[in-house]
């Protein structure tokens, strides 16, 4: 029974040397060195980036399409909220002879580029000047280079001399 039990041992022993040892042999071969990669450069070059940079671009594209979406989905909603897309009217220089009138309508913008003039109004308030934030009431001398707003439809300027005015807005002259 004594040689069974070393026999036993030795047994054991040996299989756990053996067992090391084999573990030691895997363990030590270089996985993913330079001499055995996990991966070729090839494939990484090749196949692998390739796939990376499409689904790359495939979710940019994704992405981008979601927000322009989005953009003009609000652009359409304000422009909704804001009565649709307005315009823009740019200056116009009016010529008048002394003794006649120019009468614009709501919102036009008036400017008395050369000469003099007065307001032309029915009522009060004749024109608003926006440069002062005041009001410019009936046969009130009108200021060079002032920014004047017709309020009231039917207001304007009568000329006492020939005067050339910035206009923006509809107006007529008589």
């Amino acid at each position: 029974m004594k040689i069974k039990k070393r026999l036993v041992t030795a047994l054991s022993v040996f299989v756990g040397l053996a067992l090391a040892v084999g573990i030691w042999a895997v363990a030590s071969t270089s996985y993913g060195s330079q001499s055995d990669p996990l991966i070729t450069l090839s494939y990484l070059t090749d196949v692998l980036t390739g796939q990376i940079t499409e689904k790359v671009n495939t979710m940019i594209d994704t992405k981008l399409s979601e927000l322009s979406d989005e953009l003009n989905t609000r652009i359409t909603a304000l422009e909704n909220q804001s009565g649709g897309s307005g315009s823009f009217s740019k200056f116009s220089v009016v010529s008048i002879a002394g003794g006649q009138t120019l009468t614009g309508e709501v919102g036009t913008e008036l400017m008395l580029r050369v000469g003099t003039a007065l307001c032309y109004a029915s009522g009060s308030p004749g024109l608003i000047d926006t440069t002062t934030a005041g009001t410019l009431e009936n046969n009130g001398s009108m200021v060079t280079n002032h920014m004047y707003m017709v309020t009231i439809s039917g207001r304007g300027i009568k000329a006492t001399s020939n005067v050339m005015v910035l206009v923006r807005g509809e107006y007529t002259v008589s």
